[in-house]
């Protein structure tokens, strides 16, 4: 059995062919903040969040054992070589 495939190791990917494993730890929540374009990520702790969650799985009698939470998105400055991009390829067929 692989690592990423047992309950000891998680896979997170952060994009563009990067793969991140982490130990899997009762109790301890898993926050990240991955840029879709470069595939950098980083994990952060949100202290609010367990209070978000509590209300949803209180009504249905749920218990969360592990979860981890991933926000996607385009670092600034991927986002100014798309802008650039753009201007470029619009001025060229001008």
């Amino acid at each position: 059995m692989l690592l990423g495939q047992s309950d000891i190791l998680r896979r997170i990917y952060f994009g563009a062919g990067v793969i991140h494993l982490e130990k899997v730890s009762a109790g301890h929540m898993h926050y990240y903040m991955i840029y879709k374009n470069c595939g950098i990520g980083y994990g952060f702790h949100h202290p609010e969040s367990q209070a978000f969650l509590r209300q949803p799985c209180e009504k249905s009698n749920f218990v969360i054992s592990d979860y981890c939470f991933q926000i996607f998105g385009i670092c600034s400055d991927c986002r100014r070589r798309e802008i650039k991009h753009k201007w470029d390829v619009r001025n060229k067929n001008v």
